[in-house]
């Protein structure tokens, strides 16, 4: 009786063992599900979060295709400006090499400005100013420009289109025969090219040197305002002023 109660004894605990065996199995089984769901769980993220990116950079592409349409279609209507129509009086031109002594005459009867705006004037600085190009800009977008009355040049204008923003035409330089200053001449000029450039751009920027009361002068009879900005050289200040467009 005792070796057969024994034997039980051992019976039951090796079906204990089993069953302990058994269910360290079925919660190491439950555990690997766990795991192999979690795993499932964490791909299913990253694949949605690489769906989401790859709809971010979809998204991205567009916006920047957008822009780049935009910026084609600014550019086309820039390209079809008309130069003549900054003016209802005088005949426009773009300034060419045959055309730098008049550009020189002209300039080296203002010295004034030169004063104010060193060096003087000479042929190849006017060769630099026409070729010279504020950061971002191309040729295409830069007219020097004449101005003529018949065969005489009564003023000289350097437009950069689009410069420093989409929105904002600038002039580089502007200036006069001395011999028509003081009759509103040149403000006249100013009121016809505004009332063309306004059909293209919202703003209008320019810089004068900050000792130059003239120049100063007129420009704010002319509705341009300072801007806060300010630039300088080695030699002078420049005080940088827009005119809104209305």
């Amino acid at each position: 009786m005792e070796i057969q109660k024994a034997e039980t004894q051992k019976t039951q605990m090796q079906t204990a063992e089993t069953q302990k065996t058994q269910m360290q199995t079925a919660e190491t089984l439950k555990t690997q599900i766990q795991t192999a769901e979690t795993l499932k769980t964490q791909m299913q993220t990253a694949e949605t979060l690489k769906t989401q990116m790859q709809t971010a950079q979809m998204q991205k592409t567009q916006i920047q295709t957008v822009e780049i349409q935009k910026t084609q279609m600014q550019t086309a209507e820039i390209q079809k400006m008309e130069i003549q129509a900054l003016s209802r009086t005088y005949q426009v031109k773009r300034i060419k090499a045959p055309d730098l002594p008049a550009v020189f005459a002209l300039c080296s009867g203002n010295p004034q400005y030169y004063r104010h705006c060193p060096p003087f004037v000479s042929l190849e600085s006017i060769q630099e100013d026409m070729d010279a190009l504020p950061p971002g800009k191309e040729m295409i977008d830069k007219y020097y420009l004449g101005f003529w009355d018949a065969d005489r040049l009564i003023a000289v204008m350097d437009l950069i289109l689009a410069y420093p923003d989409k929105q904002t035409a600038f002039i580089g330089f502007f200036m006069t025969e001395s011999a028509i200053q003081g009759k509103g001449i040149g403000s006249a000029i100013i009121e016809d090219a505004c009332s063309y450039i306004k059909l293209h751009f919202s703003n209008i920027r320019l810089g004068y040197v900050k000792e130059n009361m003239q120049s100063k002068n007129f420009w704010e009879k002319n509705g341009f305002l300072p801007t806060g900005a300010m630039s300088k050289t080695e030699s002078y200040e420049i005080v940088v002023m827009e005119k809104a467009l209305s």
